[in-house]
């Protein structure tokens, strides 16, 4: 349900940004975050068409598609500064040179002419000579893999990158630095952005399996470098219909995307041991299919729940689906030395199609299991595949606000590695095998999965506007059937409360400490 209650104390905030830090609505069709029809001050009361005569701006069921489609939004600020001796401004003078057919240059040049005119109401040309007040976009060298500069003086303005891609990845940036400024005022001088770690993925945010350009366009913006697709039957049956998996990695790829698919094949993968006889032809029809039918596909991410097999150990059997009496551990659920000729065989099948495919080994599910038989398997894996290990999960509960309080999945409150993490990544160090890991780094937190949306970074916000303010003690309360969350600050302190769900969390500050607390 939606949030409802009394309005934040100490003033109203800014629409547009509420919005904006939201990021999607909260509630349902009848019960939704809306705004007052006058004034900027988010209500929070329930509205079911009475409140404020009728005219409540109610957020319908997947209105949040529009937003995601506005990639470059007015970013003009009248409270910018005058521009300063060591910038130049951006002015309809300029121009803009792709220096370079790659088509990924050439999305980021379109993209960067899109920006200038709809956030910074500057129309740039492009055009395909050289000269004075040009911005060009270019590959150049650099020590550092995944690094993209920006080097700008009165007269030129350069955007290079090691690849395209961190070319176009140094568009994006300069997009970030002129939205800070609020003005199309760049500062002299170089500087560089490398991205720390790939692949960093993510499923659609859109609907489950579909990317249209303007949600490619999004995550590419964010930083990510590669997309994620469920694949239910080979080679190209998605858990949300056919797709043209082909056209789908040609379509990534022009915003500097990889492709990788998660096979669910959890029936499937039951019916054959890697060791049956005619294993090959089988693994091949269902693993080395998708690789067969589209070799632009970077990777596949295999976890035990979605591909286990048949184990011939006696303690094991059943499936999460259809379990079976009798047996200690699940097929897919225990780290039987029997991995070791499933990843022998798929990595064969796959790899005949495409011989650099990413393989990643996702040990989630026997997370629980002891040490020594974890690490047992990892000893004897190939060391030609990649490691794929969940951060924080696997330790015991800690207190919490008095509540016993543990991560089953992933976590924001946690600070990690857990104890599963680091000894799987010390044996994966040791051994010389890539290491990969499932940490959320932005949007939707497992902390309180149970919620739809954990509204953190708006209360976050009002937190620090009440900052802001020096006001005296101010406390409201948000209470719905499942959550409750109260806010409270103090000239010398700050405290926010979230409840849902019986687990608690609680974050403070004192004023002058740069630090937050959970």
């Amino acid at each position: 349900g939606g949030l409802a209650g009394a309005e934040p104390a100490g003033g109203g905030t800014d629409q547009g940004l509420f919005k904006q830090i939201l990021g999607f609505g909260i509630g349902t069709d009848q019960t939704a975050v809306h705004f007052h029809p006058e004034g900027n001050a988010p209500c929070l009361q329930p509205c079911h068409g009475q409140h404020h005569g009728g005219r409540g701006i109610a957020e319908k069921n997947y209105d949040f598609r529009k937003r995601l489609a506005v990639l470059h939004q007015p970013r003009l600020s009248p409270e910018a500064e005058p521009v300063k001796a060591d910038e130049t401004l951006i002015d309809g003078s300029w121009c803009i040179v792709a220096d370079s057919d790659d088509p990924v240059i050439r999305r980021a040049a379109l993209d960067l002419q899109d920006y200038f005119l709809k956030s910074m109401d500057v129309a740039l040309e492009q055009t395909s000579g050289s000269g004075k007040k040009t911005i060009t976009i270019t590959v150049a060298p650099e020590k550092k893999e995944r690094t993209a500069r920006i080097t700008a003086d009165a007269d030129s303005l350069v955007i290079s990158g090691a690849t395209a891609r961190e070319a176009a990845q140094g568009c994006y940036r300069l997009e970030d630095e002129l939205n800070l400024r609020g003005l199309p005022a760049v500062r002299h001088g170089s500087r560089t952005y490398t991205r720390m770690f790939s692949p960093r993925m993510t499923h659609s945010g859109w609907e489950l399996e579909h990317f249209p350009d303007e949600h490619l366009a999004q995550i590419a913006h964010a930083g990510m470098d590669a997309i994620l697709i469920f694949v239910r039957e080979p080679p190209d049956m998605t858990r949300n219909g056919k797709i043209d998996m082909n056209l789908e990695v040609a379509r990534a790829a022009e915003y500097g995307l990889d492709v990788y698919v998660y096979p669910h094949f959890h029936t499937q993968s039951a019916e054959c041991h890697p060791l049956d006889p005619g294993a090959r032809k089988f693994y091949d029809d269902l693993f080395g299919a998708v690789i067969r039918n589209a070799p632009g596909i970077k990777g596949m991410v295999f976890v035990g729940e979605s591909v286990g097999f048949p184990s011939r150990l006696p303690d094991v059997g059943g499936f999460w689906w259809n379990r079976k009496k009798g047996v200690k551990y699940l097929n897919g659920f225990y780290p039987t030395p029997e991995w070791v000729d499933w990843l022998e065989l798929v990595r064969d099948v796959t790899r005949q199609y495409k011989p650099d495919l990413d393989l990643l080994f996702w040990t989630y599910n026997w997370y629980w299991m002891p040490e020594q038989e974890r690490l047992e398997l990892l000893e004897k894996i190939p060391t030609d595949i990649t490691l794929h290990v969940t951060y924080e999960m696997g330790d015991v509960a800690v207190e919490k606000c008095g509540i016993p309080t543990w991560v089953t999945d992933y976590s924001i409150t946690t600070d990690g590695p857990g104890t599963v993490f680091a000894s799987e990544a010390e044996v994966a160090a040791r051994r010389g095998i890539r290491l990969t890991s499932m940490t959320n780094t932005g949007g939707m937190t497992w902390d309180c999965g149970v919620v739809p949306y954990m509204p953190l970074y708006f209360f976050c916000f009002v937190l620090l506007q009440q900052w802001h303010s020096n006001s005296r003690w101010t406390t409201f309360t948000k209470i719905t059937r499942t959550t409750t969350i109260r806010f409270s600050t103090h000239a010398k302190s700050t405290e926010i409360q979230f409840i849902a769900a019986n687990t608690q969390f609680r974050l403070s500050r004192r004023n002058g400490d740069s630090r937050l607390r959970w």
